[in-house]
C-alpha cells in the first residue's frame, strides 16, 4: 500500500493511530500536530479535506510572511520579496496548499527561529516542542541551541528549547511503548515503506523528480557554503543541522521534500537571488512555469514531488 500523505493523515483523524511490526507501512510515521490540528477544526463541522487544506493553505500565507520579515530584517527588501516569490512558486509548494505538513512546519520553524533570535525564550520553547510534534526534523533545534549557545555564550534561559524539543520527542515516544509496546515505532515502521535506490534514480535521471531527488541537497549544500560570512549563524547551523539529518537519514524518495522544508535554505535563496538578480528573476520565472504542471499532476494523481 502506497497512499499519498494526505490519506495517513486522515486516517489518523479518523481511527486514530495503528502499528504492527508485520513489515507493512503504518501511519505512526507521521508526528501528530498536523492531524491534530485538523482534527480540531473537524470540530466545526468541517470535512477532513476541507479542514486539511484550510489549515495548510493559511499557514502558508504566515509562512511567506515570516519568511519575508527574517529575509528583509537581515538582507533588505530586494532579498525578502525574492525569497518569498522563489518559495511560493516553487514547483513543490503545490505540497502546501494540499493535505501535507510542509507549511505548518515551515511557519512554526520560522517563527521558533525568529523568537529565539530576538531572545524571546520561552516563546521559543514552546514553538520548539511544537516543531518537533510537527516532524522529526524538528529535532535540529537542539544541536542548533547547544552551539550556537555555547558559541555565543547565551543565558541559560536560551537552552530551555532543547529541553522542551526532547520532551516532546520522548512523549510521543513513552506514547508508542504504553500504545504499541514499542517506543521507536516511529522509526521502524520506515524500513516498510517502498525505498527509491540510487541506481533506479540514475536511470532515470531526466525525471523531474529524479532531477529534483540529485540536485537538492548539493544545491543547498553549495549555496549555504557560498554565503557561509554573510548567512547570520542561527540560519547557517539550522541548516546546516537539517541537511546533515536528511543524508544520514539515506532515504531519497522524498530528500527534495525535506529540502524543501528546510526555512533557512529559503533566506539563503532571497539573498543569492538579490546578489544575482537577473538569475533569480529567471529562476522564479521558470518556477512559476511549472508549477501548474506541478499541479495538474498533482490533480490526476501523478504528483512529481
Amino acid at each position: 500500500m502506497n497512499l499519498l500523505d494526505g490519506k495517513w493523515y486522515e486516517k489518523i483523524v479518523v481511527q486514530g493511530y495503528e502499528y504492527q511490526r508485520d513489515g507493512r507501512p503504518h501511519d505512526i510515521a507521521f508526528f501528530p500536530l498536523y492531524p491534530g490540528l485538523v482534527w480540531a477544526l473537524m470540530r466545526t463541522g468541517l470535512g477532513f479535506a476541507a479542514a486539511g487544506t484550510i489549515i495548510s493553505n493559511l499557514a502558508f500565507l504566515g509562512a511567506l510572511y515570516l519568511l519575508y520579515l527574517r529575509t528583509a530584517e537581515h538582507y533588505g527588501n530586494s532579498a525578502g520579496r525574492l525569497a518569498v516569490a522563489a518559495m511560493a512558486w516553487f514547483p513543490l509548494s503545490v505540497l502546501c496548499s494540499a493535505v501535507y505538513s510542509e507549511s505548518v512546519f515551515l511557519l512554526v520553524t520560522l517563527a521558533f527561529l525568529q523568537t529565539f533570535e530576538k531572545g524571546h525564550y520561552w516563546s521559543a520553547t514552546v514553538l520548539a516542542a511544537i516543531a518537533t510534534f510537527c516532524r522529526v526534523p524538528g529535532i535540529v533545534i537542539v544541536p542548533t541551541v547547544i552551539v550556537l549557545g555555547v558559541a555565543d555564550r547565551l543565558p541559560w534561559r536560551a537552552y530551555l528549547p532543547v529541553l522542551s524539543s526532547l520532551l516532546a520527542l520522548s512523549s510521543f515516544m513513552w506514547y508508542q511503548a504504553f500504545r504499541f509496546h514499542d517506543p521507536l515505532a516511529f522509526v521502524h515502521v520506515q524500513a516498510a515503506w517502498e525505498h527509491v535506490t540510487l541506481s533506479s534514480v540514475l536511470s532515470r535521471i531526466y525525471h523531474p523528480i529524479n532531477v529534483m531527488r540529485i540536485s537538492a541537497c548539493p544545491a543547498a549544500i553549495l549555496l549555504l557554503w557560498s554565503l557561509r560570512r554573510k548567512l547570520c549563524r542561527l540560519d547557517l547551523l539550522y541548516a546546516g543541522f537539517s541537511l546533515a539529518l536528511i543524508l544520514l537519514s539515506l532515504q531519497l524518495n522524498s530528500i527534495h521534500r525535506y529540502v524543501f522544508g528546510i526555512a533557512s535554505v529559503w533566506v539563503a535563496l532571497g539573498l543569492w537571488f538579490s546578489e544575482h538578480r537577473r538569475v533569480g528573476i529567471t529562476a522564479v520565472v521558470l518556477s512559476a512555469a511549472a508549477l501548474p504542471f506541478e499541479s495538474v499532476a498533482w490533480a490526476w494523481h501523478h504528483f512529481l514531488g
